[in-house]
């Protein structure tokens, strides 16, 4: 999806893989997308909006670490799923097995996430900013469609093997 040149949107969501990190090896595609989208992103922060991370990665700093540049200092928030312990997640288990997608085992710890929906309306409140003021980017039609609901947010299904048109 190719973005309109309207008034800049002044909260902008992210997912992490692949949309701001390329899946495969190091290529000089994925390094001149990588510069690209920085440079962008760098413009948004200069006109002022405020760009955070919305992942289901459980190491999404790591993920921005082994990027060409320095994508942490551009973003307000990194939002991931959150380890929790076994005596945690016992005390949670009846909700969980309602709600299966909210957990992740993984290297023997469980893992809460929320799902984007609900993390965004959070970070909606939290910056006090109307849904007609975001703009959501993710690689997953699930979670696009997800976040639709929220109304007035303005949502982008971002082609995986390319990233986020900013031609």
């Amino acid at each position: 999806m190719r973005l309109r040149k309207k008034k800049e949107k002044l909260l902008h969501i992210f997912d992490l893989d692949d949309v701001i990190s390329l899946g495969g090896k190091p290529s000089e595609k994925k390094l001149d997308y990588e510069t690209r989208l920085y440079d962008w992103m760098q413009d948004l922060v200069d006109k002022g909006c405020i760009l955070i991370v919305v992942s289901h990665n459980l190491r999404p700093l790591d993920v921005l670490r082994g990027l060409s540049r320095d994508f942490i200092s551009l973003f307000a928030e990194v939002y991931s799923p959150v380890m929790i312990n076994m005596d945690q997640y016992y005390r949670m288990n009846r909700e969980i097995l309602k709600t299966p997608n909210i957990y992740r085992y993984w290297e023997g710890n469980y893992y809460i996430q929320s799902p984007k929906e609900l993390t965004i309306k959070n970070i909606l409140k939290t910056y006090n900013i109307k849904a007609s003021q975001a703009i959501f980017y993710d690689d997953f039609d699930f979670n696009v469609n997800a976040v639709k609901k929220i109304k007035g947010i303005t949502t982008v299904l971002v082609d995986s093997l390319v990233g986020i048109d900013i031609s």
